[in-house]
């Protein structure tokens, strides 16, 4: 059996591995981990002491954790201090004999060690108590574990009263972790092992001013045989003390003309401003622009836009359009589709250049003011938080074709 430790830790929504001898960084395992195991051990520092508390949580994306607890919990009736929480997930542990070793029997330079499986998460909580936030995180919770324990037979929210529902919603308190700190670097790389050890950071630039800190005091001391990588696409924004103690390489993106010349070679019938629109749909990134060749929602476009503006010009049949859209696409298309021509519009009112450079946006981007298409980005991006509750997908385009309508 391997021993490896899970150390994970985020910041600024960016998850990042600390390598140990037998690491295990794949995001799959470790979300695995906190899915099949989302009784954490919460630790914080309170104006009274400190206090633990277990509590199931769900891992929303790579840097939001949810959860909720009652009223009465000491977590929320105590003032906790920063607002830090420690949360650890445990998986499998196991003691480990020397006598489990062959070459035990031959030299007996073995001892006893314990094999484990951890996930460490240091992050700040916020607390809400409004019905709209509480819902979506309990019907979260709830769609998650019902699955997994009675499949299609799972409990739904609806199946409850709802005036008993919104009683006890109202002795329930929800909370959100945003994960975002680094703090077992420094023991890691201070350890006495064989071979070399990698850090790496990415976004280094994300780092805040504790988790700097931390760093600073690593690269003065790192031990030997550590290898500690940085990656940054705006390197300036690095600390100067930090940037003084590293070696700085930089890495160019690819020439354009490589760029056009794999794509060429990859899509031969392809022309010269198709090629262009994919690349620019995928940040010059010529392999992000071949899946997007692929996507199902690329040739849609300019239909979508010819929709777009019977809703705003006709002002009428907003329930038909948002009914051939959800036959059409998948929600997850749709939404990419659809923040892409979003932020070409609001490029064209900001009068800077655009990515879709084969659509026409002037007629559309004439009927909406840079707030309201502000706004409708925000409440598109808030509605897909929600999506993986009760509420349905063709829900949220049902409403998005109404507010596109409604200006």
């Amino acid at each position: 059996m391997k021993t490896f430790i899970l150390i994970v830790h985020y910041k600024n929504g960016k998850a990042m591995f600390v390598e140990t001898e037998f690491r295990e960084d794949r995001l799959e395992e470790i979300t695995r981990i906190i899915n099949e195991y989302p009784l954490a051990s919460l630790i914080a520092q309170t104006q009274t002491g400190l206090i633990a508390e277990h509590i199931p949580l769900l891992l929303i994306d790579e840097k939001t954790l949810r959860g909720h607890i009652s009223l009465e919990n000491t977590l929320f009736k105590n003032s906790i201090v920063n607002n830090q929480v420690l949360y650890i997930f445990k998986a499998e542990d196991v003691y480990i004999s020397p006598n489990y070793y062959p070459t035990k029997f031959e030299d007996h330079k073995k001892v006893p060690t314990w094999n484990y499986q951890v996930v460490h998460i240091n992050g700040e909580i916020k607390f809400f108590q409004d019905q709209k936030t509480k819902l979506a995180v309990l019907g979260q919770l709830t769609k998650q574990h019902e699955s997994i324990t009675n499949g299609e037979n799972a409990w739904k929210m609806s199946d409850a009263p709802k005036d008993y529902l919104m009683e006890m919603l109202n002795h329930l308190v929800a909370f959100e972790i945003k994960i975002e700190k680094i703090r077992d670097l420094l023991p890691f790389v201070q350890q006495t092992v064989d071979g070399w050890r990698v850090v790496l950071i990415e976004p280094a630039e994300a780092l805040n001013i504790a988790s700097s800190n931390a760093l600073l005091k690593t690269l003065e001391e790192p031990g030997e045989r550590i290898v500690i990588i940085l990656l940054a696409e705006h390197y300036l924004k690095l600390p100067a003390t930090i940037r003084s103690r590293m070696q700085h390489y930089a890495l160019d993106r690819i020439e354009p003309t490589l760029s056009q010349d794999y794509l060429l070679q990859h899509l031969p019938d392809s022309g010269e401003t198709q090629r262009q629109v994919l690349m620019n749909l995928a940040s010059q990134m010529p392999l992000q622009a071949i899946q997007v060749a692929n996507s199902e929602w690329l040739n849609l476009r300019q239909e979508f836009i010819h929709d777009w503006l019977k809703l705003v010009m006709q002002k009428n049949m907003p329930m038909a359009i948002a009914t051939k859209w959800n036959k059409a696409l998948s929600f997850s298309d749709f939404s990419q589709m659809f923040e892409y021509l979003l932020f070409d519009i609001i490029c064209v009112k900001l009068n800077q250049s655009i990515k879709n450079i084969d659509l026409d946006f002037g007629v559309l981007a004439e009927q909406y003011t840079l707030e309201t298409l502000f706004n409708i980005y925000t409440e598109l991006q808030q509605s897909k938080r929600f999506i993986e509750q009760n509420v349905q997908g063709n829900l949220v385009v049902d409403e998005l074709c109404i507010k596109l309508m409604n200006i």
